[in-house]
């Protein structure tokens, strides 16, 4: 019998703005990342507030540098993860990166230039330094002038401290019958509104990687296909769980005994451990749902199997763990241990097999278990 087994984010650049040595008209920002530009050619006001410290909690600098190398990217504290596409973290992120006291961005309407006035070492030794003064030149941009990357180092600090909330962000999109986020969403800089605007402007600086997909380079090729993405699909087959065969590379790590597992991984098996894992024997392929999420047609059948895996994660003594087991539990484990026992099985299988059924015995006669017929 088959069944499914179902589991289962450059508009920032406003935000952190500044002008070079040019002769570009310029203005400073007086309100942090949403402060608005002045048009080109009309100075806009010139009154600098320092640099807010980091929220409690943030480091003060962004984990990532550029070159364009994926940075992941801690969301709210909760322990989650972003990965950025590497393409946005091209370019100057911040004004203290060699050759980037200055950087521009080319766009239809013009020239927009980022640079800083701080002497960042001096005024704000604990704040990362970043572009706080923004202006634009008509026309082409400057032939000596850096490119900005798309996500700066300020950019990625503010996505990663904004976090995730449970907004409706879709309520304000473009056609949603809301009117949008309105002239000044963040007139509550605590409401959804505001959440949502500066979610969206620091979205796009700082897009989201694309997942990785399921194309594990295996040994022994495997027999289905996955449409979902790695992490997607490891998720239904249990990869590096202790019980599946599957390891964290997506492939599979059958064994007779520790000698054909890696350096600091040990052979498992998981009849001894008296939990069904390995997503059955067969596995007919996997793929995204309408909702998104990722099925996989797997066997129903319990295969048990004797599998690769990490020694430090899964220790022997977390095998045959009997100390909660109840005189039912230790019968079901007793069958299954009969089931496991196979003429050929390795010398360290049938050792250990022993040791279990010691502590199965041990575990009966303290809690007065009637004996088996």
């Amino acid at each position: 019998m088959w069944t499914r087994v179902k589991a289962g984010l450059l508009g920032t650049m406003v935000a952190v703005a500044l002008a070079s040595s040019c002769g570009r008209t310029s203005h400073s920002d007086t309100t942090g990342p949403s402060a608005p530009s002045g048009e080109a050619g009309t100075p806009a006001p010139t009154t600098v507030t320092p640099p807010r410290e980091p929220v409690a909690g943030a480091s003060g600098g962004a984990p990532a540098t550029g070159g364009g190398g994926p940075t992941s990217l801690p969301r709210g504290g909760a322990g989650g993860g972003l990965t950025i596409e590497p393409s946005a973290l091209v370019g100057c992120r911040a004004p203290g990166e060699p050759g980037c006291a200055s950087c521009c961005v080319q766009d239809a309407e013009g020239c927009e230039t980022l640079t800083s006035e701080h002497d960042w070492a001096t005024r704000f030794p604990n704040v990362t330094p970043w572009y706080n003064i923004t202006g634009y030149l008509a026309g082409a941009c400057p032939t000596d002038c850096a490119v900005c990357a798309s996500c700066t180092k300020k950019s990625e600090q503010q996505l990663r401290e904004l976090g995730e909330r449970a907004c409706a962000c879709e309520r304000f999109a473009p056609g949603a019958g809301t009117g949008g986020v309105g002239v000044d969403p963040c007139g509550d800089e605590t409401s959804c509104e505001c959440y949502c605007q500066e979610h969206g402007d620091l979205s796009a600086a700082c897009p989201a990687a694309s997942p990785a997909p399921f194309a594990p380079k295996c040994e022994q090729p495997l027999e289905f296909k996955s449409d979902c993405s790695f992490q997607a699909t490891c998720e239904q087959l249990g990869c590096a769980d202790g019980l599946s065969p599957f390891g964290d590379d997506g492939c599979r790590h059958f064994c007779k005994d520790s000698s054909e597992c890696g350096d600091s991984q040990r052979c498992r098996f998981t009849s001894i451990v008296n939990l069904c894992g390995g997503g059955g024997s067969e596995i007919e392929g996997c793929s995204v749902d309408s909702d998104g999420s990722c099925q996989c047609g797997v066997s129903e059948n319990c295969t048990a199997p004797d599998v690769c895996v990490d020694v430090d994660r899964y220790p022997p003594s977390l095998d045959c763990d009997t100390s909660q087991a109840t005189c039912d539990d230790l019968d079901e484990r007793a069958t299954r241990l009969d089931e496991a026992y196979l003429p050929d099985a390795s010398a360290e299988k049938l050792q250990a097999i022993a040791a279990c059924r010691g502590a199965i015995h041990a575990r009966s006669l303290k809690l007065g278990c009637p004996a088996p017929p």
